[in-house]
């Protein structure tokens, strides 16, 4: 291990959180290259990073679950309330609740049809549930389709920043060169002074520039 590393560990920081917290800015960097060299849309990248620690928690498969049964009752909770003419808030409330009781759902479903391990924290259940209330908002401000849209390129685009960064490769090679997180930052900077075309936009708009 590098000596930063050895000093880190041996001033009692636990491996895996020295590594959670490592991996982070490459989960940033990861992140924001997609949303704005790529051009994918999801929520704030504050939001997208925590879901990518939700599903170092929860695994991808139990998380999938989550995200989806969050979806679906976004949809039928949003359904029933539509004519009740409520303010914001109470409608977010309802979602919210709605949500948390179909997370019980999705972990009696995983542990008892699935067999998966379900033993996952509170604090992963509360970033899953402030899924639910991006997508509340994000679906008033552009609409259902366009809010659905974005919710799911959200959940992807955490899973493959998960797949990325949870594996014994960069998990050595984070705890081996600590200094990548910094590049990282840097990498972030260069990004931030990018003002060309994002690569979904040129193929979009291919034909005018073959023209």
């Amino acid at each position: 291990m590098n000596e930063l590393t050895v000093f880190l560990l041996r001033s009692g920081i636990q491996e895996n959180t020295l590594y959670i917290l490592l991996a982070i800015p490459l989960a940033a960097t990861i992140i924001l290259f997609a949303r704005d060299i790529i051009g994918i849309q999801s929520f704030n990248l504050y939001t997208t990073v925590i879901a990518v620690l939700a599903f170092a928690s929860t695994g991808i498969f139990l998380g999938l679950i989550i995200t989806i049964l969050i979806l679906i009752f976004d949809y039928i909770v949003k359904y029933f309330i539509k004519d009740l003419k409520l303010h914001y808030a109470s409608k977010v409330a309802i979602v919210i609740s709605i949500v948390a009781l179909s997370i019980i759902l999705s972990l009696y479903i995983a542990h008892t049809f699935l067999r998966l391990n379900t033993q996952i924290s509170v604090y992963s259940m509360l970033i899953l549930i402030l899924l639910a209330d991006s997508l509340s908002f994000t679906k008033i401000n552009k609409g259902e389709s366009k809010g659905s849209i974005i919710y799911t390129q959200t959940v992807i685009l955490a899973i493959v920043t998960f797949i990325l960064i949870d594996n014994s490769f960069t998990h050595i090679i984070l705890l081996k060169y600590p200094y990548i997180s910094i590049l990282a930052i840097l990498l972030d900077i260069y990004i931030g002074k990018t003002s060309s075309l994002r690569l979904k936009e040129f193929y979009r708009f291919r034909n005018i520039s073959k023209e």
